[in-house]
């Protein structure tokens, strides 16, 4: 398993910001492929579950992202 997060850390050191944004654009629509398919009477635990995941995820990314940002605007 290390391995295999090796080969990924290395092949995303190599992709663009267009071949990053097209895999998010592919996982997204997996994301909405799957939600499309769980029941009717599922979807609002469904839902509650992704929008917890989503912030859980999104925003230590985002905090990181915005404090290297002011970093290289202060720096510059």
């Amino acid at each position: 398993m290390k391995k295999l997060f090796s080969c990924a850390d290395a092949y995303i050191k190599t992709m663009t910001i267009t071949e990053m944004g097209q895999l998010k654009l592919c996982l997204g629509s997996i994301g909405v492929l799957i939600g499309l398919s769980v029941k009717k009477e599922h979807r609002k635990t469904v839902a509650v579950g992704a929008a917890t995941l989503m912030a859980a995820t999104y925003l230590p990314l985002m905090s990181r992202f915005v404090k290297d940002m002011s970093k290289m605007v202060k720096s510059n």
